[in-house]
C-alpha cells in the first residue's frame, strides 16, 4: 500500500518547471486552453512517458482518446481541431474537491458484533483493479505494478485480535465507521493534479479483511478519472 501512495504522490506534486498546458478538445470544433498547475515532467509521469517530446509543453485531450502531446502554438492547436479565430482560455478551479463522499464500502454501517482477526501471517490478495476509461495509459500502468507486488506478499505490522488499521496502514488517519469497518480519506496536490483518496477496511471474518482504495485521480485535468482497487489480506497458517 505504501508504494501505491508513493506513487500518487508523486503524480501529485508541485510545479517546478515550465508548465504544461491542456488543450481540451470540444464537440463543435477547436480547443478550449486550460494552463496547467503541473509542469512538463509531471504531465509526463501521468502520461506513462519516461521523458515528454522534445519541444513539447501541450497535452491534447480528446474525449475516447489517448491524451497525446503536441508542441503547436495554442492557435496551431485550435484551427487543427476545427476552430476558428482565438482559442478560449479557461482557469482551473483552485480547488475541485469532491462534494459529496466516495461510496467505498456501502456496507460498511453493519450492526454486527466485532469479529476478532487470528493472530499469525498474513498476505494480500489482489481482487480488483480498475482505472476508468478518463484515466491516461500511465494511470494504470502506474498502478499496476505496486499492485502485482502486494498480490501473495505478506501483510506489514500486526493483525491479531486488537486489530486495527492503524497497525498496518500507520500513515493515514482511520475514523471507524462500525465495529468491523473503518474509513480513512485523504487529499494531495491541489487544483488540476488533485488527488482525493477514500480507503476502507472492513473484518469480514477471522481469516479475511477486505481493504478498498478508490481515488480519484488529476482532478479537472482528465475528468472523471478514477481508480478502484481491492485486495484481501488472507490468514495463513
Amino acid at each position: 500500500m505504501k508504494s501505491l501512495i508513493l506513487a500518487l504522490v508523486v503524480l501529485a506534486a508541485p510545479a517546478t518547471a515550465e508548465n504544461v498546458k491542456i488543450f481540451v478538445v470540444q464537440k463543435d470544433g477547436g480547443v478550449i486552453v486550460k494552463p496547467g498547475n503541473g509542469d512538463v515532467r509531471e504531465a509526463a509521469l501521468i502520461l506513462g512517458d519516461k521523458n515528454p517530446p522534445p519541444g513539447a509543453t501541450g497535452i491534447v485531450i480528446e474525449r475516447s482518446k489517448p491524451a497525446r502531446w503536441t508542441d503547436l502554438s495554442d492557435e496551431d492547436v485550435h484551427r487543427k481541431y476545427g476552430g476558428v479565430g482565438d482559442p478560449v482560455t479557461e482557469l482551473f478551479p483552485e480547488e475541485d474537491t469532491p462534494t459529496e463522499p466516495i461510496e467505498v464500502f456501502p456496507e460498511a454501517q453493519d450492526s454486527s458484533p466485532g469479529i476478532a482477526p487470528r493472530a499469525g501471517n498474513w498476505i494480500g490478495k489482489v481482487v480488483l483493479q480498475e482505472v476508468s476509461a478518463d484515466c491516461p495509459a500511465g494511470i494504470a500502468e502506474g498502478v499496476a505494478g505496486p499492485l502485482a507486488a502486494l498480490d501473495g506478499s505478506p501483510v506489514p505490522g500486526t493483525i491479531d485480535a486488537s486489530f486495527s488499521p492503524e497497525k498496518i496502514y500507520p500513515s493515514l488517519s482511520w475514523t471507524r465507521e462500525s465495529a468491523n469497518s473503518w474509513r480513512s480519506t485523504t487529499e494531495m496536490g491541489q487544483g488540476p493534479a488533485l488527488i482525493t483518496v477514500q480507503f476502507a477496511i472492513q473484518i469480514m471474518s477471522p481469516e479475511r479483511i477486505s481493504s478498498k482504495q478508490l481515488a480519484s485521480i488529476g482532478g479537472s485535468l482528465f475528468g472523471d478519472c478514477k481508480s478502484r482497487m481491492e485486495v484481501d489480506l488472507l490468514w495463513q497458517e
